[in-house]
């Protein structure tokens, strides 16, 4: 042992073994009580010694579920259950604690995220007085709440689903009156408008002929073309041919418009002849003047040949011809009868009643048919 004392004599010297602790103990440093200078410095310096280096702390204890593996150099840790977050819900202060996921919350990730919305358990009765309304429901009305959420309650009872309906639909390739035998084939348009047409699902138009199916899934842009094939042929007197449109609102939910018609009619002719009287189908059709047979009045051109006929069909009758200056000369025509075809050649029976004078008239007159 090297001394070097700086008085003289030198005082007593004793070696470290020699002195001892006579204090409690000492936990943190693990210092005990009769431990020898010697071994004290030891322990101390072997702390600052692992400190500088990184070793670590030589003995913890920990409570769950903060846990130690104790022994030198303690491993630190949490050990928790999946899906548990940390916190404290037994009263007072305390060490932290696993705390359980409520409904509506899941991880998504390491992200809390709400799930769930609460839902309305029963539908709602509206019980107003003096004639108040909640939105638009009335008096006595249930709100079918029952099952959604708040936000859908609030938005039916503010939103009024407006059902559309057409205002309009017609066939504007065709007149609403036709000669009989004609025919509707080909490329044909179909005019309409939808009243509240945002609540109607695209591509939802279809377009019928009766009960036949002339085109399905169409834009509903109007005007819709159709191609119709086969042809329709419109035979008959007073006969109807019915088109009519489809489309599906958002409530998925088939609306259907108002039949447009179309009427077949027979013709009545009539003119001024410059000779012959006719006797044929082609020689009525040729005269100047005719009109649809629902008609049973009507003032003809100035005759101003000698010579006039009109012809009617047979399921007709004449009941006066009068002229312009009110003269009565229905008996003066003569009848003959026999076919004339209507505008897709097909025969009908015809009544043809013929006048002659030896002047032009040079007067309008006025046919009265039953």
């Amino acid at each position: 042992m090297h001394i070097n004392c700086s008085v003289d004599p030198c005082p007593l010297i004793l070696s470290s073994s020699c002195v001892f602790y006579e204090g409690p103990n000492l936990v943190c440093t693990g210092i005990n009580n009769n431990e020898s200078l010697e071994s004290i410095l030891e322990k101390l310096n072997n702390i600052l010694c692992n400190i500088s280096t990184g070793s670590g702390i030589l003995n913890l204890t920990a409570i769950s579920p903060i846990t130690s593996s104790g022994r030198t150099t303690p491993v630190i840790s949490t050990l928790m259950a999946s899906n548990k977050l940390m916190g404290r819900s037994t009263s007072g202060d305390g060490v932290m604690e696993e705390i359980s996921l409520g409904q509506g919350l899941v991880f998504n990730g390491t992200t809390l995220d709400v799930t769930v919305s609460e839902v309305f358990q029963n539908d709602i009765v509206v019980s107003l007085s003096g004639g108040k309304t909640l939105g638009k429901y009335t008096n006595g009305q249930t709100i079918p709440s029952a099952g959604l959420t708040f936000e859908a309650v609030m938005n039916d009872i503010a939103i009024e689903y407006l059902t559309p309906l057409f205002t309009l639909f017609s066939i504007t390739s065709s007149s609403a009156t036709v000669e009989s035998g004609t025919i509707i084939s080909g490329s044909n348009t179909f005019a309409f408008s939808i009243l509240y047409s945002q609540n109607v699902n695209l591509n939802s138009l279809s377009i019928f002929y009766e009960s036949t199916t002339l085109a399905t899934g169409l834009a509903v842009v109007s005007p819709a073309t159709v191609n119709i094939s086969p042809a329709i042929n419109l035979v008959g007197n007073g006969t109807t041919y019915n088109f009519k449109g489809t489309a599906v609102n958002t409530n998925s939910v088939t609306f259907t418009s108002a039949n447009s018609t179309v009427t077949s009619r027979y013709k009545q002719f009539f003119g001024n002849v410059a000779t012959t009287f006719p006797t044929n189908s082609a020689e009525v059709r040729a005269l100047a003047g005719n009109n649809f047979a629902n008609v049973n009045s009507w003032v003809t051109p100035v005759v101003s040949t000698t010579k006039f006929s009109f012809s009617i069909p047979d399921t007709k009758t004449i009941t006066s011809v009068i002229t312009a200056n009110f003269e009565n000369i229905t008996s003066s025509f003569i009848l003959s009868t026999f076919t004339v075809n209507d505008a897709g050649g097909n025969p009908i029976g015809y009544k043809t009643y013929n006048y002659s004078s030896d002047l032009p008239l040079n007067l309008t007159l006025t046919i009265t048919v039953s």
